[in-house]
């Protein structure tokens, strides 16, 4: 079933109704308010009450005030979207969830607090501020959601992806760490699903295959679970992650909980690593033939709008879409989390951002490229794209000792920018799934402490966005160790997309850059053009973009 809004929300309404029916003074809503929910979101729960499109920010409602706290990437588009008469947009980690309730909420004030809505550490956190609740099972937001027929019954149908051998092997991972008086309850998605191999049949507008399900694996039994009951376990010590955990399993049930981090799935066996490889390349393809079309014909004056050049992104043997693209160009490339317009048409002597990847059925991708479709770009534009490139560079080259820190990378690949006076307050990279979630563990951002280990694919992707333009580029690594230390892991990159050529200052990059840069280019060259012999628009085109980089000054 897909879901659509049934109604349009009131807030005032529902201010009236989390009053009187639930005395009550203030609600979260947060991007999902239900934990086993596998029917394909259209639009989040945050989005229905806000009209926020993006995929990472909360709600909070008070009986005076609304105020949606995104992150900053999505700041520009929740103040496109958002009515700013009813709500005010913050970004965090500069204003929490905590400091905004402290804020609205008056003495003596009750916040609603939906334990199928909000982690166990989130519970932890209010009670520690001080803030009292009134729990409740079931979000008041929910009943705004609708069901309705689709073209078939397949979204809510699950299926096993992987082989009862590797099914067999990850339990074994995961038993290593619980002794016979042990379990571990598990609701992290993605997890779940590395774990049993589960996928959604069916891939909705949010075009994720993993199924919303939770479950509890002991020494000799390992459960998915349809529900929170967990009495049949009540004599065992359960470990899970406070932090991810729906607060309903631990105040519903009578056990003893232990706080615990995992992190499963991020390190990929050699099947998997192949799988990730054949998907890089082929949506690397994918990648050049519309860059090279779109180039071609904007420049020679065809009109084509953000969402058909979309249509230009395809792929046979693509299932669909990992995530919703952003085909942005001129000012819209601004807004990090763009939504393409159907009678918006790509710009000649602008700025064309495209940022897409598919899912396959053993991997999925995410690339991003910035592209100038004129011939004489604007010199702040080269010194941006020329940044950001020498920080995908400096990333992508070093290496460093295993187990480091998400944050200890995120500043690696911020050096150059920072140098040159731009940053970006978005992460650097994400774990990319083997058709599971396109982002996944581990995190690489200012506040992560997921550890990059060996046989890990993740993103970097740095960028620079102001209120006129946004220039990003991403690509797809693979972490190994290193042929010279054993102890030290290096990064290898899987796609193969020329980068524009018109955009890069050769003035800004070292020898070491140049070098990394041309070598790329030649594999590019290797590995591609032999697809595009006969088609000489993409052929010129990539020849053009991989052209060798001469050394000229080091700038840094």
């Amino acid at each position: 079933m897909s879901l659509k809004v049934m109604k349009m929300f009131d807030i005032n309404l529902y201010r009236k109704e989390l009053k009187e029916v639930y005395g009550a003074d203030t609600t979260i809503i947060p991007m999902n308010c239900s934990l086993f929910d596998n029917s394909g979101h259209e639009i989040s729960d945050v989005e229905i009450v806000s009209r926020f499109s993006g995929s990472n920010g909360v709600a909070v409602i008070s009986g005076e005030k609304g105020i949606l706290s995104v992150d900053g990437r999505y700041k520009t588009q929740a103040l496109l979207e958002v009515d700013k008469n009813i709500w005010e947009v913050r970004t965090y980690p500069e204003y929490t969830v905590i400091g905004i309730l402290k804020e609205l909420m008056k003495n003596g004030e009750i916040l609603l607090f939906p334990t199928n809505s909000h982690t166990y550490k989130t519970y932890l956190s209010m009670i520690a501020a001080g803030i009292k609740l009134k729990t409740t099972e079931i979000h008041p937001v929910l009943k705004y959601r609708s069901i309705t027929s689709c073209d078939n019954e397949l979204v809510n149908t699950l299926f096993v992806a992987d082989s009862e051998e590797n099914l067999e092997k990850r339990l074994e991972i995961v038993r290593k760490n619980i002794t016979k008086e042990e379990a571990i309850l598990i609701t992290d998605k993605n997890t779940v699903s590395w774990i049993f191999g589960i996928r959604k049949q069916k891939l909705e507008k949010d075009y994720s295959p993993l199924a919303d399900i939770a479950a509890i694996i002991t020494s000799n039994k390992a459960e998915v679970l349809s529900n929170n009951n967990l009495k049949e376990y009540k004599n065992l010590k359960i470990k899970t992650d406070f932090s991810s955990v729906s607060s309903i399993f631990i105040l519903n049930n009578d056990c003893k909980f232990i706080d615990y981090k995992y992190v499963y799935g991020g390190i990929k066996t050699e099947s998997e690593i192949n799988a990730h490889k054949r998907g890089a390349y082929e949506a690397s393809t994918s990648f050049i033939k519309m860059l090279a079309y779109i180039d071609h014909f904007v420049r020679n004056g065809s009109k084509i709008t953000e969402r058909e050049a979309i249509s230009m992104f395809s792929n046979e043997k693509a299932i669909n879409f990992s995530f919703n693209p952003i085909c942005a160009s001129g000012r819209n490339t601004a807004v990090v989390h763009y939504n393409p317009k159907g009678d918006i048409y790509i710009e000649k002597d602008k700025l064309f951002l495209f940022d897409a990847g598919f899912h396959f059925i053993d991997s999925s991708t995410d690339m991003t490229r910035t592209m100038y479709l004129g011939e004489n770009p604007p010199e702040i534009f080269k010194k941006v794209y020329t940044s950001v490139l020498k920080s995908l560079i400096f990333y992508s080259s070093c290496r460093f000792p295993t187990k480091t820190k998400g944050h200890n990378l995120d500043a690696i690949c911020r050096y150059y920018m920072w140098q040159y006076g731009f940053d970006y307050v978005f992460g650097t990279g994400h774990g990319v799934g083997n058709y599971r979630a396109v982002h996944e563990k581990p995190n690489i951002s200012r506040n992560s402490d997921d550890e990059i280990v060996a046989n890990m694919v993740t993103t970097v992707e740095p960028g620079y966005y102001t209120e006129e333009y946004g220039i990003r580029l991403e690509n797809m690594l693979l972490s190994r160790v290193s042929k010279e230390l054993a102890d030290r892991v290096e990064f290898q990159t899987i796609n193969y997309i020329p980068f524009c050529l018109k955009l890069i200052d050769t003035t800004m990059l070292n020898k070491n850059e140049v070098n990394w840069l041309n070598i790329y280019n030649i594999e590019i060259k290797n590995k591609i053009l032999i697809l595009f012999e006969n088609d000489k628009i993409i052929k010129d085109w990539v020849i053009t973009n991989t052209k060798n980089v001469d050394y000229s000054i080091e700038v840094f």
